[in-house]
């Protein structure tokens, strides 16, 4: 029998209407309660008393408790995907173990290694037994999380500058902080933030934003480029002063900058409008 284990039926006592006796017996009920006695050999007693005759005979009968192992065992509260779980064993008075890791996985061993492949919640359940296969169960749980993912979304990614840009988050995955790198000298770890700014440079500028998305299974990273133009300033010199006398030609040198991708010219003279880059010399 194994020590704190349910009461056991006594059997077997004849002739029948005797009385059994000795420690963790319940005569009433012909029952030995292994967890009344101490680990080790007890001694049942059988005994019949004959009202007639008033003879008697006692029948003894050795019930080995044997100790019962206990289960336990620590792991992570907290792993990964795809990441190696290890339990550390520390039960007593065991001589082999059962594992059920929550998942339909059953192995057997002291403390084997297991992987988890889908993110969840799992009870790990441990079976110490011994060598008279007395048993003990104990569980834990333990929380399978994903590695990030991310993407970013800019409400425009291209314009004259100044632009002004809004960003927004699509993020999986528990636990996260937020790293953002706007490629403008601006950062932020908000899950939402701010609208960002960016200046023109000497030409047409490219701009990063990164963001990326950490939590305790990995890094996920997202980019997203944008482009700045510069805003076109319009500018024009001539190759005589402003004062001449008519008739006169003057030609025109188009000092425009930003980039323009035309030029409207108005002589003031009463001809059409020319859309050219340079006009000739009128």
């Amino acid at each position: 029998a194994c020590h704190m284990a349910p009461e056991i039926p006594l059997t077997g006592g004849y002739p029948t209407g005797g009385h059994w006796e000795g420690p963790g017996v319940d005569d009433d009920d012909a029952e030995f309660d292994p967890s009344a006695v101490s680990v080790g050999t007890v001694e049942v007693m059988y005994r019949y008393l004959d009202n007639v005759t008033t003879c008697s005979d006692t029948a003894y009968k050795n019930i080995v408790v044997n100790i019962v192992p206990t289960a336990s065992f620590t792991v992570d509260n907290v792993s990964c995907e795809n990441t190696t779980v290890v339990p550390t064993n520390s039960s007593l008075n065991a001589a082999g173990y059962l594992w059920h890791f929550g998942e339909g996985t059953e192995l057997s061993g002291l403390a084997p290694s297991h992987i988890y492949t889908n993110e969840g919640n799992y009870d790990i359940r441990l079976i110490a037994i011994s060598n008279a296969n007395c048993r003990d169960t104990v569980y834990q749980s333990i929380d399978i999380k994903s590695p990030p993912t991310a993407s970013i979304q800019a409400s425009t990614v291209q314009g004259c500058a100044p632009l002004h840009v809004d960003y927004t988050a699509a993020v999986t995955g528990d636990d996260v902080t937020y790293a953002w790198d706007f490629g403008n000298t601006q950062t932020s770890s908000s899950i939402t933030p701010s609208t960002q700014t960016y200046i023109e440079g000497a030409g047409i500028t490219n701009y990063v934003a990164v963001l990326n998305v950490t939590n305790l299974c990995g890094v996920a990273t997202a980019m997203e480029e944008i482009t700045v133009m510069p805003r076109p300033e319009a500018n024009f010199s001539t190759d005589i002063l402003t004062i001449a006398c008519p008739p006169v030609i003057v030609s025109f040198e188009n000092a425009s900058s930003g980039l323009p991708d035309q030029s409207i010219w108005n002589f003031g003279d009463g001809a059409a409008e020319e859309i050219v880059d340079v006009p000739e010399p009128r």
